[in-house]
């Protein structure tokens, strides 16, 4: 019975040490955390993700904000980009120049919008404290080139907007970083 007692005690003590093994998810900036998130709806299929990283960048005068995500199963990339001298809460127009939007899986565009395609809407309702939201609808052209509806659409993100840093969301993990502008709050 002592034999059986010990070999319990040693077939017990290597389990536990084989049991025990080091995370290494978070390590060499594995962790990635959403700054929001977004969604839509085409012809009753829901799309849905995580918001990676929202920054502002100037190009000329004009300011170009970037909303970009990723579907929840990772293969699928999400843009919202806006033009503006200045962002704040309003409505920005695809046949005013004054957004576009991409859905792509690998190099495949699944949904296109902008000014070509036909009328898309994004209005944001929340601009301020870190954070921007809104919703969006509208006209794009899918991978067949066929011009449908995008329904329902949702963002929100946090986003630096004041002004400190380098702009973007830097100090977001996951968060893209870079030469940015500060953007401006009005």
């Amino acid at each position: 019975m002592k034999t059986f007692r010990n070999a319990f005690y040693v077939l017990l003590f290597t389990l536990s040490l084989y049991s025990c093994q080091k995370e290494y998810s978070v390590e060499n900036g594995n962790l990635k955390l959403p700054t929001g998130s977004w969604e839509f709806q085409n012809a009753g299929a829901q799309y849905i993700g995580d918001m990676d990283t929202a920054y502002i960048a100037v190009a000329g005068s004009t300011k170009e904000l970037h909303l970009i995500g990723t579907s929840l199963d990772g293969t699928q990339k999400f843009h919202l980009h806006l033009f503006a001298d200045t962002f704040k809460v309003g409505t920005y127009k695809a046949s005013l120049f004054q957004s576009s939007f991409t859905y792509t899986s690998g190099p495949a565009s699944l949904f296109n919008s902008n000014q070509l395609v036909g009328e898309f809407i994004v209005t944001v309702t929340s601009y301020g404290n870190n954070v921007i939201a809104g919703n969006f609808s509208g006209y794009a052209l899918d991978s067949s080139n066929k011009a449908g509806q995008l329904t329902l659409g949702k963002f929100t993100s946090t986003i630096n907007i004041s002004g400190k840093g380098g702009g973007g969301s830097p100090d977001v993990p996951g968060a893209s970083s870079g030469t940015r502008t500060p953007a401006e709050l009005n």
